[in-house]
């Protein structure tokens, strides 16, 4: 009798150490469009596009912390009857503010709340569980129905796709599509959008590109890299482009940030045919760094 000899492969499962959230000098790029009570007559629309890093370490409440300040340029548009407030026009860039108070622990990330330790983001989840209440997440309906990874300056970070609110991804390590201090569940007054997170000088949100740093400067927000006009007639859009052809992807958002029409431009010049949107204010968001101008279709 011939005997048959099965082999068995035994073939070891890959685990990645645990990853360092704070390391690599991370850098997130916030956008948010908000609608602020005004007064004289109507709202102000503010456009504020701003930077979080990490500067340093403070100890408080027995525990260590990563100082995290923000640092960016804020735009107003009044939507009431003229003249605006001085409050509501221009533009005004700042730096150094602090932004939050942000440490580790195992796969989550705790914030100091002004009272306390609280958790912010925890990112040891599962397909089918429910987001907890965090920091910035007031919503216990959130659920995780996909998980998928993308790399990050060598590493896989965990990104889970969810349901039930606006948010539709949280990021290992990062945070949601909203941002890192922003918040998860819908708000009414401010739309929220994570542009770009890079570390050590490279983009790796949305995708792979250029630095997030935005170089905040008041030179910097005078030269604007596109300009649009508006034909109410014909309810189209034109586009023009200061720099080098693209192409180059355009969005068209709301006032919360979710996105209406999207295209890309190949030219220095392009018109967007907005008869769909209904009247009010958005956002276009065009340009090789993803610059933001107010439009309101009236």
């Amino acid at each position: 009798m011939r005997t048959a000899l099965l082999l068995v492969y035994v073939v070891p499962a890959f685990s990645q150490a645990q990853i360092d959230y704070l390391a690599n000098n991370p850098t997130w790029t916030v956008q948010a469009v908000c609608n602020q009570a005004g007064w004289g007559g109507g709202p102000c629309i503010t456009t504020d596009t701003y930077n979080y890093q990490l500067a340093g370490d403070s100890v408080v409440g027995g525990f260590t912390y990563a100082r995290v300040v923000r640092s960016g340029s804020v735009h107003g548009m009044w939507m009431g009857t003229w003249p605006p407030p001085e409050s509501c026009t221009g533009t005004t860039t700042y730096s150094g503010w602090l932004g939050g108070l942000l440490r580790q622990e195992g796969q989550a990330l705790y914030t100091w709340n002004g009272a306390s330790d609280v958790l912010l983001f925890d990112f040891d989840l599962a397909v089918g569980q429910t987001l907890p209440l965090m920091a910035y997440n007031y919503n216990d309906q959130i659920l995780v129905t996909g998980l998928d990874s993308v790399e990050m300056n060598g590493e896989w970070r965990h990104r889970f796709t969810v349901e039930g609110d606006w948010s539709q991804y949280i990021i290992e390590g990062v945070g949601s599509d909203k941002g890192l201090f922003e918040p998860v569940s819908a708000t009414f007054e401010c739309g929220f959008q994570l542009a770009c997170f890079g570390l050590n000088g490279t983009g790796y949100y949305p995708g792979p590109g250029p630095d997030c740093d935005l170089h905040v400067g008041a030179a910097e927000q005078e030269a604007a890299t596109f300009h649009i006009g508006l034909d109410p007639a014909s309810a189209r859009l034109t586009l023009q482009l200061a720099e080098h052809p693209g192409p180059w992807p355009v969005a068209v958002l709301d006032a919360h940030g979710r996105p209406c029409m999207r295209t890309t431009v190949y030219g220095t010049t392009a018109q967007l045919d907005i008869s769909s949107l209904t009247n009010g204010a958005y956002v276009v968001c065009a340009g090789p760094h993803r610059e933001r101008v107010v439009l309101v279709r009236p």
